[in-house]
C-alpha cells in the first residue's frame, strides 16, 4: 500500500478487499494506515464500506464497527456529512465508550473541515429539541464537551451571530431549556478563545441578566457568564441583589445548587450579608 500512488484508487481498493476478505478485523487498521500515509479510496467505495459497517452495528461487536466507521470518516468527510443524522441516531442508542465518543468527535470534525460547523450546530440543536430523538448529545458530558472544545473553529462573526440568536430565543421564552443548555455548552468552550476577542460578546450576553428566570439551567447559564466576565451585570441590577434577595428565593423554593454557585460568584463582585 505504501508504494502505490495516492490517486490509484482501483489498486488500493482491490488490495483492501482481498486483505479484508482473508482477515475482516484488519479493516480499521488498514484505513488508519491509509489516513496516516495521506492515501484514500473512492467515495463510492468508502460509502459502501460505511453501509456495511453500519449494518453490522446490530451484532455484538459494535466496537469494531465504530472503529471502522470512525476511520472512514477520517478518510472522507462527505461520507460523514451525508450520514450525519443516521450516525446520530445510532450513536444515541449506544453505551458511551471511548470508541463511540471518538466516532462522534470524527463526525463533528467532518463538518468543521467542510467549514460547516455553524450548520452542524443548528442541526445538533434541532436534533436535541426533537421529542422523538435522544438529547444525549446535549446533556452527556462526553458528547457536549466535543462541541465546546471546537467553539474556536467559529469565526468571531459566526460566534456573534450564534450568541445573538440564542440569547434572543431565551429572552423571548425563558422556559426554552434546550436553548439555555445549548448556550451553556457554547460558553463552556470560551476558555479556549483568545482573551482579545472576549469583549466582542459581552454586550450580547449581558442581556441574559435583564430577564428573570428561576430554573436550575438558567442559573447555571448565569454562572458560566460570570465565570467569563466580572463586569457583565449592569450596576443598577447588581444593586438589587442582597441578602433579602437570596432569602426570598429560598422561601419561594427557587434556590438550586446552581443558584448558590451564581450567588457566591456575585459575592466576589459585591459584598452582601448571607447570614440570614
Amino acid at each position: 500500500i505504501q508504494f502505490l500512488s495516492r490517486s490509484d484508487f482501483t489498486q488500493l481498493e482491490k488490495i483492501f478487499t482481498l486483505l479484508v476478505k482473508v482477515q475482516p478485523s484488519v479493516a480499521p487498521v488498514l484505513l488508519r494506515d491509509l489516513s496516516i500515509s495521506k492515501k484514500t479510496m473512492s467515495q463510492q467505495f468508502l460509502e459502501n464500506l460505511f453501509n456495511e459497517a453500519h449494518s453490522a452495528l446490530t451484532t455484538s461487536d459494535n466496537e469494531g464497527s465504530w472503529s471502522l466507521i470512525g476511520n472512514i470518516l477520517e478518510l472522507d468527510i462527505e461520507v460523514g456529512i451525508l450520514n450525519t443524522k443516521v450516525l446520530m441516531d445510532s450513536l444515541a442508542k449506544e453505551n458511551i465508550t471511548p470508541q463511540v465518543v471518538r466516532t462522534w468527535s470524527k463526525l463533528v470534525q467532518c463538518h468543521i473541515n467542510a467549514r460547516e460547523y455553524m450548520q452542524f450546530l443548528a442541526l445538533w440543536k434541532d436534533y436535541s429539541e426533537d421529542e422523538q430523538k435522544s438529547n444525549c448529545f446535549l446533556t452527556e458530558p462526553s458528547f457536549f464537551k466535543v462541541i465546546s472544545e471546537n467553539v474556536p473553529s467559529l469565526s468571531t462573526t459566526q460566534l456573534r451571530q450564534l450568541l445573538s440568536e440564542l440569547v434572543d430565543e431565551i429572552i423571548l421564552d425563558i422556559t426554552q431549556i434546550t436553548t439555555i443548555h445549548v448556550l451553556t455548552v457554547i460558553l463552556s468552550g470560551f476558555h479556549k478563545l483568545s482573551y482579545m476577542i472576549l469583549p466582542e460578546f459581552k454586550l450580547i450576553l449581558s442581556k441574559i441578566f435583564e430577564v428573570e428566570g428561576h430554573s436550575s439551567e438558567f442559573w447555571n447559564l448565569k454562572y458560566h457568564i460570570l465565570e467569563i466576565y466580572d463586569d457583565v451585570i449592569p450596576e443598577e441590577q447588581l444593586a438589587q441583589i442582597d441578602g433579602s434577595f437570596v432569602k426570598n428565593a429560598i422561601k419561594n423554593k427557587q434556590a438550586s445548587s446552581d443558584f448558590f454557585f451564581s450567588i457566591f460568584k456575585l459575592r466576589e463582585l459585591k459584598e452582601f450579608d448571607l447570614s440570614t
